[in-house]
């Protein structure tokens, strides 16, 4: 799995999000349970800002890794970060104003 996952770093380091997308998906029809792909798939959507595919990649891996730990806090983590930003720019620029 480790060179697999080389190759989507090297596609995402060469913005190419299509190919790097496919690897993923073809990895994980074969491996659904992988919490390693689950969570690199989502890192490759959430680094080109497609926030609504993370949200969807995130409730796949929470349903076909049934709850696994490090998927449920990767998933907590996000969902946290996305609901923290709005607070977080509105108290920076509160604080700017002072």
């Amino acid at each position: 799995m480790p060179l697999y996952m080389n190759l989507v770093a090297m596609e995402r380091a060469h913005d190419r999000l299509d190919s790097a997308r496919g690897i993923c998906t073809r990895l994980l029809k074969s491996n659904s349970t992988t919490v390693e792909l689950w969570q690199c798939r989502a890192a490759l959507e959430q680094s080109h800002k497609c926030i609504d595919n993370v949200k969807e990649i995130y409730n796949e891996a929470l349903v076909k890794c049934r709850g696994h730990a490090a998927i449920v806090y990767s998933a907590a983590r996000f969902y946290s970060e996305q609901v923290c930003l709005p607070f977080t720019h509105w108290l920076f620029s509160c604080s700017v104003l002072l």
